[in-house]
């Protein structure tokens, strides 16, 4: 069942292939992006990151008509790909991540939202939670960080007394 152990493992063994067939199509056309590998010394395409069904994908496009294109290939390289598993992707979950700087870029993020949300493509967005992390447009951690201290404080608190507890902390020895 989806949320066991195995999972992840068990989606990677039929999502990968599929996953692969994209990143290889979109790396003909230059549309993700290449490092080299300081150990294998090997190029490799670094902006894809997945977990069992959940694809993250780091784009760089610099205007309205790019980002729009990006968007609409990329979701159908997916859905293609899937197609041929028997599966589809579930694009009320969909979330696009974007990052921009500069003049224009919040009316640009906006346009392409409602651009996306017409098109029922997903979200776009320039912060989400991606796998229990918050992934910001800008790259920073610190609402990640309040956010997990905020959960670790209510838990401790939710414990009560556990900690004076005799039982308890004699199992800690």
């Amino acid at each position: 069942m989806q949320g066991d152990a195995p999972m992840p493992e068990m989606f990677g063994q039929t999502y990968d292939p599929a996953i692969r067939a994209v990143i290889r199509e979109r790396e003909t056309t230059g549309k993700v992006i290449m490092a080299k590998d300081p150990l294998s010394k090997r190029i490799c395409e670094v902006g894809t990151t997945t977990f069992a069904d959940d694809v993250a994908e780091t784009k760089i496009r610099t205007g309205l008509e790019e980002l729009k294109d990006e968007i609409w290939n990329s979701s159908k390289l997916f859905d293609e790909a899937l197609a041929q598993l028997g599966m589809a992707q579930n694009k009320d979950k969909a979330v696009h991540i974007i990052t921009m700087m500069g003049a224009g870029s919040a009316a640009t993020l906006r346009e392409v939202a409602e651009w996306a949300a017409e098109q029922g493509l997903g979200k776009v967005t320039a912060r989400d939670n991606y796998l229990g992390n918050i992934a910001e447009h800008d790259g920073a951690r610190l609402a990640n960080v309040h956010r997990r201290l905020k959960v670790a404080k209510e838990v401790f608190y939710s414990m009560g007394g556990f900690w004076y507890l005799i039982d308890a902390v004699s199992y800690t020895h």
